[in-house]
């Protein structure tokens, strides 16, 4: 569980990022959208590639 740094727009607790990136295949210029489905609650997916 995290959450958003307001100020900075980063999540706070970001041990799972690189297990995300691999496991989705994300790579540097690829988009990943970040949607708030309710307070303190976000899911966060990538964006397919053409």
């Amino acid at each position: 569980m995290t959450d958003l740094d307001g100020a900075k727009k980063f999540f706070r607790k970001r041990g799972w990022i690189r297990e995300f990136f691999d496991r989705h295949g994300v790579r540097a210029g690829d988009t990943v959208t970040v949607e708030e489905i309710a307070p303190y609650s976000y899911r966060v997916a990538p964006q397919r590639r053409s």
